[in-house]
């Protein structure tokens, strides 16, 4: 081999060594740096800033800002959907023209495109993003072809969730002449019961037009139509001394019943059993329809129900098996609350016990007349009359102790005479106001989110 050809044949092969090597190079740097992947792995909202309006003491508007957590408002991101939002709103009023996040993860780089021009530019936690409307991010892969993108959904409510708001029904003619009254809600049906010129009537209709009213009397015109409740699909009510019942809310009979004591009032039925009261406001009660009553136990020299004796059934949030009947009387002119736990297996036998007042003169029982207790957001609901006007509304939380009037506003209803009030499955408050026949209805606005 000549010389010339050994140093051409050597000058190749080391050429073909840098080939490769730079080849296998150029394999491994790709594997290592690029990726078809463009996930978004996590997204945090940061502190978030809130207006707050209202009124000073002089009556002028006032606004401040407060702070909303962001962590507190998890983002869930839909890979499938391409979304990425809040399932629980932000609380009304929150500004969300400026955005932050505490954390913006992903797989690849992130771009968002813009509201004005159109075109997508890189985006990271140091960036405010206007979430007034739906934004698109897109993530890129390293591999400069793949990218995924999705939608940005900051939700906030509409309204504040512990407000409320009210709408006048509607107004029915017969109602306006009730000197007494006593609503009933069965499934989908309300029945307002009626004393109207001397006769008791039942006023028919359905929790979707409660308003729209239509009228029938009753067969026996001396039922105390306050006494009236349902039990296990039976009305029951008091009729000068007599124990009476219907099927159809109209037609009414004697229960054949040897009563233990002149009742004076039927205040509340529970799941097994009916409960009276007689005029020294002593309780007892029935659980075979009416047939048979015994005298149930109660706490020692307390002052007891005697008169406007109306109640209510609670149950239980966290066992089926147990529930509280609670009763609201007069006692010599003073509210009076009784209250009893209801072991539906029978395991423990518990007696009425006397809720005294409460320490906090803003949270007491009031005086109230055309008294209507109702079972409503998990709590006790009071309304009545005072000074022949609307009552300001109470929830008891405790079911029984305090009774809070910060809660539910009142509505503007013209009401005198008589009042009865009714909750739906549905989380509405329903009144039908004597004097007036009006009929509003209204509903603490988070109890209709979804």
């Amino acid at each position: 081999m000549s010389k010339n050809l050994y140093r051409t044949l050597s000058a190749l092969a080391a050429l073909l060594l840098v080939v490769v090597m730079g080849s296998c190079k150029s394999d491994s740097t790709y594997e290592e740096t690029t990726s078809n992947s463009c996930v978004m792995a996590s997204a945090t909202l940061g502190t978030l800033n809130r207006y707050i309006y209202m009124k000073t003491s002089a009556g002028t508007d006032s606004t401040y800002i407060s702070h909303v957590t962001g962590s507190l408002y998890p983002l869930s991101i839909d890979q499938l959907g391409g979304r990425i939002f809040n399932p629980d709103s932000l609380p009304v009023n929150t500004d969300v023209s400026k955005v932050v996040f505490s954390v913006l993860n992903a797989t690849g780089s992130m771009t968002i495109k813009s509201l004005y021009t159109g075109q997508d530019t890189l985006v990271s936690t140091k960036d405010t993003l206007d979430c007034r409307g739906p934004r698109l991010l897109t993530v890129h892969g390293t591999d400069g072809v793949s990218s995924r993108t999705y939608t940005i959904d900051i939700r906030v409510h509409k309204e504040a969730g512990d407000s409320m708001l009210w709408q006048r029904e509607g107004v029915y003619a017969d109602l306006a002449a009730a000197t007494a009254q006593k609503a009933i809600v069965s499934g989908s049906s309300i029945y307002v019961f009626a004393n109207i010129a001397g006769q008791p009537a039942v006023l028919y209709a359905t929790t979707d037009a409660p308003a729209s009213l239509s009228r029938t009397n009753l067969s026996r015109p001396t039922i105390d139509v306050r006494s009236i409740i349902l039990h296990r699909g039976t009305f029951y009510a008091l009729a000068e001394g007599e124990l009476v019942s219907s099927q159809d809310a109209v037609a009414w009979r004697t229960v054949e019943t040897t009563l233990p004591a002149a009742f004076t009032a039927l205040p509340v039925a529970g799941s097994d059993r009916l409960v009276a009261t007689d005029a020294a406001g002593m309780f007892y009660s029935s659980r075979d329809g009416g047939q048979t009553w015994q005298a149930d136990e109660t706490e020692l020299a307390r002052p007891m129900p005697q008169s406007m004796v109306q109640g209510v059934c609670i149950p239980s949030e966290n066992d089926p098996t147990y529930e509280d009947l609670l009763v609201l009387g007069h006692h010599d002119g003073t509210p009076v609350v009784w209250k009893r736990n209801i072991d539906l297996t029978d395991a423990v036998q518990y007696p009425w016990v006397y809720y005294p007042e409460t320490e906090n003169a803003d949270y007491v029982c009031p005086i109230v007349e055309s008294s209507a207790l109702a079972y409503y957001d998990g709590a006790t609901l009071l309304l009545g009359l005072q000074d022949g006007k609307l009552a300001t509304p109470r929830l008891s939380r405790d079911n029984g102790r305090s009774w809070d009037s910060s809660i539910i506003k009142a509505p503007e209803a013209v009401v005198s005479g008589s009042l009865s009030v009714v909750t739906t499955a549905d989380n509405y408050i329903i009144l039908y106001c004597g004097g007036s026949g009006e009929v509003w209805k209204g509903r603490i606005n988070r109890l209709g989110w979804k």
